[in-house]
């Protein structure tokens, strides 16, 4: 009776993990995210709009763009200095969610302007 049990409990933990692995809880999705990723709409075209509203408020024009992806590298982005690009990723199924940021400066080094997108990522299965 406790061998079955115990094999019950395994397949049942399998399929749980299985689950939680392939489609995580958004909570669980989120550990770790930037704040200013966090809790956006489920609509993609919604959830992109809002992303770029909280990257452009948090982050002004004009800024100088070491600054810049200084704070972008303590929110958790990875930072692509040679190409204006700070990103984020979140793996799911059956594509990553990418979070990611752009920007252009002027000869001085100062943020002109600053774009937030949100959207799918590299596909996990071929």
């Amino acid at each position: 009776m406790t061998r079955r049990l115990t094999i019950i409990a395994c397949i049942l933990a399998l399929v749980v993990g299985m689950f939680v692995w392939v489609s995580p809880p958004s909570f669980i999705r989120e550990l770790g995210l930037p704040e200013i990723a966090k809790a956006l709409p489920s609509n993609f075209k919604d959830a992109e709009s809002e992303f770029n509203n909280r990257v452009r408020s948090r982050f002004a024009a004009e800024t100088n763009e070491s600054n810049l992806m200084s704070e972008l590298t303590k929110m958790g982005f990875s930072v692509d200095a040679l190409n204006n690009r700070a990103d984020v990723s979140r793996n799911g199924f059956p594509c990553s969610l990418e979070w990611w940021i752009i920007w252009g400066v002027d000869a001085n080094g100062v943020v002109m302007h600053i774009d937030g997108h949100y959207g799918w990522g590299k596909v996990l299965i071929a």
